[in-house]
C-alpha cells in the first residue's frame, strides 16, 4: 500500500512540475498576432520572439516582426521585458511587460519609407501543456509617432512558446 501512495505522490508531483522556468533558460515563441491601428483595418501577422530568463521571474528578449498587407510593408525590432508571476503548483503563469523598439513602414506605390521609435505594454498568461511547452495568450498596446502623427495599436497575441533551457 505504501508503494501505491508513493507512486500516487510522484504522479501528482510530475503534474505540478509545469511552469518551472529557471534563471538562464532561453525561450522561443511564435505568435499569430491580430492588431487594429486607429487609422486602418485589422491585420493578421506572424511574429517571433527570443528571450532569456535573467531571474526565475524576469525575462528579457528581442522581437523582430514583418507585416505585409494594406499596401505597405512594416518591419520592427523591439526589445522587451516581462515579469512572470510564478504560482505554486500551477500550469498557468500570468505576466506583465513593456517593450521599446524601432518600426519602419514602407508604402507601396508612393515609394516612401518612414521610421519611428515605438513603446508599449503587455499582459497575458501562459498555459503550460508540458514542462517546456506553453500556449501564450495576451494583449499588447503600442504607440509611435510618424510624420508628426501619434498612432497607437492594440494587439491580440496567440502563440506557442518553447523553453530550450540554458546553453552551457
Amino acid at each position: 500500500m505504501k508503494k501505491i501512495h508513493l507512486l500516487f505522490l510522484m504522479m501528482i508531483a510530475s503534474f505540478a512540475s509545469f511552469a518551472q522556468q529557471e534563471k538562464g533558460d532561453q525561450v522561443i515563441r511564435f505568435f499569430v498576432n491580430f492588431n487594429k491601428q486607429e487609422s486602418s483595418d485589422a491585420m493578421m501577422n506572424l511574429n517571433f520572439k527570443y528571450g532569456k530568463f535573467v531571474t526565475q521571474n524576469v525575462e528579457l528578449g528581442l522581437s523582430p516582426s514583418l507585416s505585409l498587407g494594406g499596401g505597405s510593408t512594416t518591419l520592427s525590432l523591439e526589445g522587451y521585458g516581462n515579469y512572470n508571476f510564478l504560482l505554486a503548483d500551477s500550469k498557468v503563469v500570468p505576466y506583465v511587460g513593456a517593450n521599446l523598439g524601432v518600426i519602419t513602414i514602407e508604402t507601396k506605390g508612393a515609394d516612401t519609407s518612414t521610421s519611428a521609435f515605438t513603446y508599449g505594454a503587455n499582459a497575458g498568461f501562459r498555459y503550460f501543456i508540458s514542462e517546456k511547452v506553453n500556449v501564450d495568450t495576451g494583449l499588447a498596446y503600442s504607440a509611435f509617432t510618424l510624420e508628426g502623427i501619434s498612432l497607437s495599436q492594440i494587439d491580440l497575441n496567440i502563440g506557442l512558446g518553447i523553453i530550450i533551457g540554458s546553453l552551457k
